[in-house]
């Protein structure tokens, strides 16, 4: 088993996970990304409709979604129907942007750890010591391999 130290230990390699993780490397923090299935994004529980503005904001790339000019909303009692020339919303392709954002983070410098699960938090004296609390689940930045 070896160890290794990060500055910040992400839990989750989905949108926030590797957002913050690609965040972090970007600004210099060692980070380690940690995913407990075989690939990023291999189990997906959702589907995602963003506006446009937002997808090109964060940069994410053209051919992670699909512009869409009608919006349909329908409820028990009615329908309705908008339609635009232009497209302003895009239904998202979540597997490939959740991949494209953890790609970011390992090209910015983080770590990327597949098929881990988190079983043990590292603590000195029963405390973390602060250096960098890992996010989303309470995970510390030692980690035992």
């Amino acid at each position: 088993m070896s160890e290794r130290e990060y500055d910040l230990v992400v839990v989750g390699a989905g949108p926030a996970g590797s957002s913050a993780a690609y965040m972090a490397a970007k600004n210099g923090i060692s980070v380690a990304l940690l995913e407990k299935e075989e690939n990023v994004a291999q189990t997906v529980r959702t589907s995602g409709v963003t506006w446009i503005d937002y997808a090109k904001e964060f940069g994410i790339p053209e051919d992670c979604y699909n512009p869409i000019r009608t919006y349909n909303f329908c409820s028990p009692k009615n329908n309705v129907s908008i339609s635009d020339e232009q497209a302003k919303a895009a239904v998202l392709d979540v597997r490939k942007t959740y991949r494209f954002l953890a790609e970011q983070a390992k090209k910015n410098g983080a770590d990327i750890f597949v098929n881990t699960n988190v079983t043990e938090v590292i603590t000195e004296d029963g405390k973390n010591n602060g250096k960098g609390l890992a996010l989303a689940r309470n995970m510390k930045q030692k980690l035992r391999m």
